[in-house]
């Protein structure tokens, strides 16, 4: 998708709400629009629920100016992961560091996304892609979503899995304002060493190719379904004998001339069009803003894509009711609980093989 399809995307979506108000799906119009601003925080929550009577359909909560912000936008978290019963939710937290940190943050639960927290229409725009795009994914194969009941409205029990470690060093992050940045990617291949190991097996399967790991991750295993995307999210899974021939074509097209050293690996399709690696550069840039590489040697030997706030140590879980695995941190203030960092993309866990790695217990989110 071009540059101006993104620019064009909410408004056109926000045509197609107009047109079918009777579909408008709360949630994640709240998440598609959380750039705007307005006069009162509470009311990005608030804001919406006169679109659910509009709806025909009983607003699910009354407004209760009473209530702090956190605790606003924490209960309506809650009730998007009752109403969706799943955790899509958890893929719109934005990082806590800057530019994204707000005056609510500190005082905000882990798991609940800020509303307040800086994001410019394109940083919307790319998480609420993102949100669509976990319909591709089922990390947590069979597992159902169940919330524990708690009194205390910032705690959230959840069951699940650690299934692994941050256990290296991280690739640079890439950060909002260097989207779609080519040097990061460049970085992020050279860290992981790509032109050096290519073709020996990723994590020990022998079936897939470290490098073919790689540029699987770089796009979330994401790409365009076809060469004219006429639908707006219309990608499939890549695969990496249909799929290398586009990845390969649009990494040529990013290389200085007389870097021979990177073109080593490629096999270049010229049969690919401009538009075709425009798609996929879309699709890259939408999977890796925000976020760093890691690349775990001391374990699984797994790479992927996580939070740009991540670090060394974090842990990794399946949760039931994700589609995707999350970023989890020992919380400093509560033993025994987690701080939930953000969502991930770990490459040869995102279709159930993590469940079989860790023993299935109460997670407890603050």
């Amino acid at each position: 998708m071009s540059r101006l399809g993104e620019m064009l995307a909410p408004l056109i979506m926000l045509e197609y709400s107009r047109q079918d108000a009777g579909n408008l799906y709360i949630p994640h119009t709240v998440f598609l629009y959380r750039s705007r601003d307005c006069t009162d925080p509470r009311d990005k929550i608030y804001g919406f629920l006169g679109l659910e009577a509009v709806n025909k359909t009983s607003p699910s909560r009354s407004p209760d100016y009473s209530l702090q912000v956190s605790d606003v936008y924490a209960q309506a978290t809650r009730d998007f992961i009752a109403t969706e019963k799943q955790l899509t939710v958890f893929s719109q937290l934005l990082p806590r560091c800057a530019p994204h940190k707000s005056s609510i943050s500190d005082d905000l639960p882990t798991w609940a996304p800020d509303l307040t927290a800086a994001a410019a229409p394109q940083v919307s725009i790319d998480m609420y892609t993102r949100m669509t795009n976990l319909r591709l994914y089922n990390s947590t194969a069979s597992g159902t979503l169940s919330i524990g009941r708690r009194a205390d409205i910032r705690k959230l029990s959840l069951m699940g899995r650690i299934v692994g470690t941050i256990g290296s060093a991280l690739g640079e992050p890439c950060p909002a304002d260097h989207r779609a940045d080519a040097n990061i990617y460049y970085a992020w291949r050279q860290f992981a060493k790509v032109d050096d190991k290519y073709e020996e097996a990723y994590a020990g399967q022998t079936h897939v190719a470290y490098g073919d790991a790689f540029w699987q991750t770089l796009c979330a295993s994401v790409v365009p379904a076809h060469s004219r995307v006429t639908d707006y999210g219309d990608v499939v899974r890549s695969d990496p004998k249909g799929h290398r021939g586009l990845h390969d074509s649009w990494w040529h097209s990013l290389l200085p001339d007389d870097d021979t050293d990177a073109r080593k690996n490629l096999q270049i399709d010229h049969k690919i069009t401009a538009n075709e690696i425009a798609q996929f550069f879309s699709c890259v840039s939408i999977a890796t803003t925000m976020r760093r590489l890691f690349v775990e040697e001391r374990e699984h030997g797994w790479m992927g894509l996580v939070p740009q706030d991540a670090m060394e140590g974090d842990r990794l879980a399946v949760v039931d009711g994700g589609r995707v695995p999350y970023v989890l941190r020992p919380s400093r203030k509560e033993p025994g609980c987690w701080s939930l960092v953000g969502d991930a993309y770990v490459h040869g866990i995102m279709d159930g093989e993590g469940v079989a790695l860790g023993e299935r217990h109460e997670i407890l989110l603050v």
